[in-house]
């Protein structure tokens, strides 16, 4: 049984009825890290809001379901988040100076959460908090349980919210964009950190990132999203030496140690923004493969034993 699955989970908003995710089916494995990847605007951070209940306010769940270790986190329009399940996923922001609060100490921020959701009495509260941040790779947590957010550096910031997701303990880790913003040196230092966490084999990561990179040296599968839909999904090794869709293609071609190939990708993609009212494909207009039918029909998803592939020209054997 998958740790997290997630079903046929359509958002839209409510206002207009317009589909943002469209049909994203996502499955992790205990002790799996997975890579949700796809351009600035293809639906990767609301995906992870949806799964956390904290979507902005005029956004909605229309259909789907989602469960974490076999608990329903939601299922379709007519039910209301389930908010038992924030004790079962737990999120990286993308931005760890947002997620802590400014005007007041880490110590204590780390503190209040562990009383809160673990119940724990304060002595016991300051000692856990003190052993996750040494667990995350701070040799000196009380200095940093003094110090306010504004006084740490962008690594050590993102370090202490790793630390906050694990405090309560959850099954499910959302890593969304989470070396966004550091140097090189400390975005190495993050991703080993989050490799070593997963050591143990109780947890799953959803790695949330635009960044190919990562995603190769971490990640044991992928699944590349487009304009709100699944556009491939299978291993990670698999995709990267055999990429089958047009758009994961197109993806590799801008690695900049990619060497793009005529057979590979056919003409020049061409570029224009998402299109979400397509009834098809919503890459149709950018894929040089593109036919009437991509423009009317949702693909239906082509699989393999370990590939599937949401294209109408494109498939897996």
């Amino acid at each position: 049984m998958s740790l997290l699955a997630v079903n046929d989970l359509d958002l839209r908003i409510a206002r207009t009825g317009q589909t943002l995710l469209r049909d994203v089916t996502v499955s992790i494995e205990r002790g799996s890290i997975v890579g949700l990847v796809g351009e600035s605007g293809s639906g990767k951070s609301m995906f992870s809001l949806a799964l956390m209940g904290l979507l902005p306010n005029g956004i909605e769940v229309c259909a789907g379901e989602a469960e974490v270790a076999g608990r329903s986190v939601f299922r379709g329009a007519s039910h209301s988040y389930d908010a038992a399940a924030r004790d079962r996923i737990a999120l990286v922001s993308q931005n760890p100076r947002a997620a802590l609060n400014p005007t007041m100490r880490v110590g204590k921020q780390m503190v209040r959460v562990l009383r809160e959701r673990r119940r724990m009495g304060k002595v016991q509260a300051r000692d856990e908090s003190r052993e996750l941040l040494r667990k995350v790779g701070i040799s000196d947590p009380l200095r940093v349980e003094r110090a306010y957010p504004h006084q740490l550096s962008g690594g050590m910031c993102q370090r202490v919210v790793i630390a906050m997701a694990l405090s309560v303990r959850a099954p499910v880790l959302i890593a969304d964009e989470p070396t966004t913003g550091l140097d090189v040196t400390i975005q190495a230092q993050i991703l080993l950190l989050l490799k070593e966490l997963m050591a143990d084999g109780d947890r799953a990561v959803l790695m949330v990132t635009h960044d190919l990179a990562v995603v190769s040296s971490m990640c044991d599968q992928v699944i590349i999203l487009y304009g709100g839909q699944v556009m491939e999904v299978g291993p990670t090794r698999d995709i990267f030496r055999d990429p089958v869709h047009p758009y994961t293609r197109f993806l590799l071609e801008s690695l900049e140690d990619h060497v793009p190939s005529a057979d590979d990708i056919g003409d020049q993609v061409t570029e224009a923004s998402v299109d979400f009212s397509l009834a098809g494909c919503r890459f149709a207009k950018r894929c040089p493969f593109s036919t009437d039918v991509c423009h009317r029909e949702v693909p239906l998803a082509r699989r393999s034993e370990t590939r599937t592939v949401n294209c109408h020209h494109r498939g897996v054997s």
